[in-house]
């Protein structure tokens, strides 16, 4: 199954895994397509696929993102926002 069919099971299934950030990147790998989910505190979602690219080994991931407009980075990126990762691994593990 293509990648992007198995990001959007991931979304109706809701299966979640939680992983911390060096083992999501060594599980996941570098140049991986994933699904980004962003929850502000007032509860809006914004959802956007974008391409994992690394991470600094310890707190942060570093992600590709598409093209956004002022408005959607000043709305869903800020301090306290929830931020959740949906990817697939090479061999099809979440």
């Amino acid at each position: 199954m293509p990648r992007k069919e198995q990001l959007n099971a991931i979304e109706k299934t809701q299966e979640v895994i939680a992983l911390a950030v060096t083992q999501a990147i060594l599980k996941l790998g570098v140049a991986t397509l994933v699904r980004v989910h962003i929850q502000t505190p007032t509860k809006a979602l914004f959802r956007f696929s974008g391409l994992l690219i690394g991470s600094d080994g310890q707190r942060f991931c570093y992600l590709q993102l598409p093209k956004l407009s002022a408005q959607q980075k000043k709305q869903y990126f800020g301090v306290g926002y929830s931020l959740r990762l949906h990817g697939v691994s090479a061999e099809g593990s979440l």
